[in-house]
């Protein structure tokens, strides 16, 4: 029962974070133009039913044909349209509401309810307690109690797993590990981004102290449209109170976007690769070896601080989450076939 569970999961990996792509999710932006289909989601409704396909498709494959399936697939597919639909329409109001909240007045919850990151992590936690609810209610799954009895009997080796469910698990760590964490990296940097430009916006706020809004136009109006790749260190001054001499300093350090790329994406999916690999054959100064080659081929772009610092965030989650999954795959390999 627990292989059915996992076989879902691994579906919905694979249609998140694989087979969805950018023009999958900018298609979530338009709706169908017919009378009666205009609430419909174009995007939404495509990447569902590539969901509910791709799901029955595994599922028949490793299980063999079960048209009895199709009814918790469809519900499944029903409840993932409506919560990635509150995702896509309320996701960034509900960011910008806790922005806008004083930080005196902020709880714990609404930091992380601000968070991109932490939008992405909850939407699929959502998700993977759909599949095992629906699974649950047409008993298909085993009982939370039993299913908690079962993880700690594998973790102390008390619980033989058959290959075919450690193959299944392996897959869906190998595609948290590449594309998976890759989206995840990009929510982060997403906030930091975002908190780069709360700064940029807030200039004009903190400069009406010494400086007449209009002899700033000009310049916030170049600035708002650079945010996106600028961090500013500014300065101001009255230098001479007697003659109201005003002027300010504005200091402009432009940068790349980390990775914002096909070949970025591709470069750490293959990073993370080869840090899990590492991992597994426990060649630990591999790790040493890549990190100083990747560092090279960004040596003259390390010059410049905001790139240094967003890359190193990057690279330093990328590393962790390498590390992390390749040490669960080893965990997975350790017992099976694979390893004796």
């Amino acid at each position: 029962m627990i292989k059915l569970f996992l076989i879902f999961i691994l579906a919905h990996f694979m249609c998140d974070f694989i087979t969805q792509t950018n023009y999958t999710i900018k298609k979530k932006e338009l709706y169908f133009k017919r009378k009666f289909f205009r609430r419909i989601n174009i995007g939404l409704t495509e990447h569902v039913g590539q969901h509910m396909v791709v799901t029955l498709l595994l599922t028949f494959l490793i299980t063999g044909v079960d048209f009895y399936l199709t009814l918790p697939v469809l519900l499944i597919g029903v409840i993932h349209y409506f919560v990635d639909f509150l995702k896509v329409k309320y996701s960034e109001k509900l960011i910008e509401k806790m922005e806008s909240v004083k930080p005196e007045k902020k709880g714990f919850h609404k930091y992380l309810l601000e968070r991109s990151s932490f939008h992405f992590i909850l939407d699929q936690a959502i998700h993977i307690l759909t599949i095992y609810l629906v699974l649950l209610i047409f008993g298909k799954v085993y009982s939370p109690t039993i299913m908690f009895s079962k993880f700690n009997d594998f973790i102390y080796n008390n619980l033989i797993v058959s290959d075919l469910n450690r193959i299944i698990v392996i897959l869906a760590l190998i595609i948290l590990l590449t594309y998976g964490s890759g989206y995840f990296i990009g929510e982060v940097l997403k906030d930091i981004k975002r908190l780069n430009s709360k700064k940029v916006l807030s200039m004009e706020e903190e400069a009406a102290a010494t400086i007449e809004k209009n002899e700033l136009d000009g310049i916030l109006v170049e600035i708002e449209q650079m945010k996106k790749n600028v961090v500013l260190e500014r300065s101001w001054e009255i230098s001479d109170e007697k003659n109201s001499k005003k002027s300010i300093k504005i200091q402009l350090n432009s940068f790349n976007e980390i990775d914002d790329n096909a070949v970025g994406k591709y470069i750490g999916i293959l990073e993370r690769f080869l840090i899990a690999v590492f991992i597994i054959l426990q060649a630990y100064p591999g790790l040493v070896v890549l990190g100083a080659f990747k560092t090279l081929t960004r040596f003259k772009q390390l010059e410049d601080k905001s790139f240094a610092e967003n890359y190193l965030i990057g690279t330093l989650l990328s590393i962790v989450l390498g590390i992390l999954f390749g040490g669960l795959i080893y965990f997975m390999l350790n017992d099976s076939l694979f390893i004796k």
